[in-house]
């Protein structure tokens, strides 16, 4: 009831009829309902909304890594940094750089070849599936200045693009997150001299990977 309901003061007849429209008030219903347990009924609706958002789903199949909360911390919108990085499982692929010019027969379908330094003495088969054609080195900010054009200084790298690279393996979790390598693309396909020689080269490179953790 509010303060109306509750004042006891004044005289007999307001008495009176603060008590009957106070029943009045208490007995009325909306749709059928009394709007104290619809209020009630509300503030459960709301409480079991955010039992049920404590628990988070992720979108995809993975593991999680770096987990920044604990039963307790409250999550939401405006947290400054995120509660922890979903590393998904499906969908890898391979990320290797070339110098521009050397990508200029580089085909999507194209047979490849990886070393990587997590497997001495493996190779790993693949295939080319695109080239990112961007580099953030053409990327502008939305700015009022001029652009000024001119040499680049001498120690300053070429932009290099990006080749995306789908491996045949099919244990996809064996190839994690950060792993490093070196790459062979072999745009005339994988005979020839030139392809022996980076056959050989690719291979010498995981061997060596045997090598340099030994202590002599």
């Amino acid at each position: 009831m509010d303060d109306t309901c509750r004042h006891r003061g004044g005289g007999r007849e307001r008495s009176a009829g603060r008590s009957r429209a106070c029943r009045v008030k208490y007995k009325a219903e909306i749709d059928g309902l009394n709007p104290t347990v619809a209020n009630i009924e509300a503030q459960l609706r709301q409480a079991r909304y955010y039992l049920d958002n404590t628990t988070l789903v992720a979108p995809e199949d993975g593991r999680i890594i770096n987990l920044q909360v604990q039963p307790g911390v409250v999550a939401g919108t405006r947290r400054v940094g995120g509660i922890a990085a979903l590393i998904v499982e499906a969908d890898r692929y391979l990320l290797a750089t070339f110098f521009q010019e050397n990508l200029k027969y580089v085909q999507p379908g194209q047979p490849v070849e990886v070393a990587l330094d997590l497997y001495p003495g493996q190779i790993f088969a693949g295939k080319v599936d695109s080239i990112w054609r961007a580099n953030g080195v053409g990327q502008y900010l939305p700015s009022d200045e001029i652009p000024k054009f001119g040499p680049s200084p001498a120690n300053t790298p070429q932009g290099q693009y990006a080749v995306k690279i789908l491996l045949d393996d099919p244990e996809q979790s064996k190839f994690p997150i950060g792993a490093q390598g070196i790459a062979a693309i072999y745009t005339s396909g994988e005979h020839g001299a030139w392809a022996a020689l980076r056959k050989v080269s690719i291979r010498a490179h995981s061997w060596f990977n045997w090598l340099y953790p030994i202590n002599f």
